[in-house]
């Protein structure tokens, strides 16, 4: 999938150091070693605020209200996150975390059989919008069949973390959606139980009886069906759970069902008294890349925001069995166009079936050949109807302009957000007499700022338009 805004991976982050790798630990994994080749700390100064950390936990489990108790968290510390940021948005862009779930500790800690972090067990990409004041979550099926940058042939995306931590976890979900991943956030299961306990337990309907056992992990599920209140270690067994007929699927949309219940406990007054003791705790069993400015920036994007803002989603897909390097496994294998419209939605705030409904003209106001062709046609990518690409009456124009030709503003705030992910920061103009002669919402004059945008996009020579 093509980046949207069109960066290269070279550009959205500096090049992944090179780490030691491990003899296979099973058939299927092997182990991220933290200690080696680990990226130096960088120092933070103190800060008198904890929210951000709330909020990347909040994200994945939906915990976005905690950051309305702005206040209860002025007296708190961050932690400390291990690696330099990718590339980081602009304020009012769209922010990608990726959520990693770790069954072995983080910061290099281990388990309590005493292994290094592994495989990670949930992966979610969590999208801020502070344009359309929403919150996208994908769910990322473990067994996920990608390519892992430096690695031949196909493999299951749980396994990227294991082969170099949360960097190439980041590189990987990247590649694999189209889109930049700005931030990590790992958290380990015990800090998780911890937290769920703070909040007095979770109510759920467990739909069916779930027993499963696995020494090897560690791991031990015994729940029994019915209406009942989840304490820390009972929830972490239900959202673990794998046994459904279709195997990961099930476990991900049990997840998604458990993390909306979560958003209902905190949106509960009586959270709010709750909140330095779930401070604490979050500081402990998280680690995360950001910094403590963009918590705070985060923070009061989110406060805004109420439970309808959030959709949550899973990658489309299928289950397949497939055999790879000699052995058969079980993949999940994605439906790359039903993804794409799930990625635009979730994760670019693309609405191709709304933007079909607005019609634009698109001039070229310079005198460089093909630019006005080449933004249109990446307008059309988004789904807007195109009318006619043609000149401007000057051909002086610096910035990109957008001409609404409509007494509201939707049509052309919404092509200026496509503008926006284009790199171009576009003014709106009214202009509605412009308008009165057809049916076109939206007239976008193309300035000088795009000609560094277009690439290659544009027509033959001595085509202006």
């Amino acid at each position: 999938m093509r980046d949207p805004n069109g960066r290269g991976n070279a550009e959205r982050r500096s090049k992944p150091r090179k780490r030691r790798r491990e003899s296979y630990e099973d058939e299927e994994t092997r182990v991220y070693s933290p200690g080696v080749g680990k990226v130096e700390r960088r120092r933070r100064k103190p800060w008198k605020m904890i929210l951000g950390f709330v909020l990347i936990i909040v994200a994945v489990a939906a915990l976005s209200a905690v950051l309305g108790a702005y206040n209860f968290m002025k007296t708190l510390n961050p932690g400390t996150g291990s690696l330099e940021a990718a590339q980081e948005p602009a304020p009012s862009e769209r922010t990608n975390i990726l959520i990693l779930g770790i069954d072995g500790g983080v910061n290099g800690n281990g388990d309590k059989l005493g292994r290094g972090p592994k495989r990670s067990d949930t992966m979610v990409v969590v999208s801020v919008d502070p344009d359309l004041k929403k919150v996208g979550v994908l769910s990322i099926p473990r067994d996920t069949r990608v390519r892992i940058p430096g690695r031949s042939g196909y493999d299951k995306i749980a396994h990227a973390h294991a082969y170099g931590g949360p960097e190439l976890a980041m590189k990987t979900v990247e590649e694999f959606l189209g889109v930049p991943i700005h931030y990590y956030a790992r958290a380990d299961f015990e800090g998780f139980a911890k937290i769920i306990d703070t909040l007095g337990g979770i109510e759920m309907d467990v739909e069916k009886d779930m027993h499963y056992e696995d020494p090897a992990q560690g791991l031990k599920i015994n729940l029994k069906a019915g209406r009942q209140v989840l304490d820390g270690d009972k929830a972490l067994q239900f959202v673990r759970y794998r046994q459904y007929p279709n195997g990961d699927i099930g476990r991900v949309r049990a997840q998604q069902k458990f993390f909306a219940a979560v958003i209902d406990k905190f949106f509960q007054m009586k959270t709010v008294w709750k909140l330095p003791s779930l401070a604490s705790q979050i500081k402990e069993c998280l680690e995360t890349n950001m910094d403590p400015e963009d918590m705070v920036r985060l923070g009061s994007i989110l406060a805004r925001m109420d439970t309808n803002s959030i959709e949550m989603a899973m990658v489309p897909g299928r289950d397949a069995m497939i055999t790879d390097k000699g052995h058969t496994l079980s993949y999940w294998v994605a439906d790359k166009p039903e993804l794409q419209k799930v990625v635009d939605r979730l994760l670019r705030g693309i609405d191709k079936d709304a933007n079909s409904l607005i019609k634009v003209d698109v001039l070229n106001g310079t005198g460089v050949a093909g630019l006005a062709r080449a933004l249109a046609e990446r307008l059309a990518e988004e789904g807007y109807t195109i009318n006619s690409v043609g000149n401007f009456s000057t051909q002086d124009i610096k910035q990109t302009r957008i001409l609404n030709h409509m007494e509201d503003s939707d049509a052309a705030n919404s092509v200026a957000r496509a503008l926006r992910r284009q790199g171009i920061q576009a003014r709106i103009y009214r202009d509605v007499k412009l308008g009165e002669e057809g049916d076109v919402k939206v007239t976008v004059v193309v300035g000088e700022d795009f000609a560094e945008k277009a690439g290659d996009g544009g027509t033959e020579d001595g085509e202006t338009p």
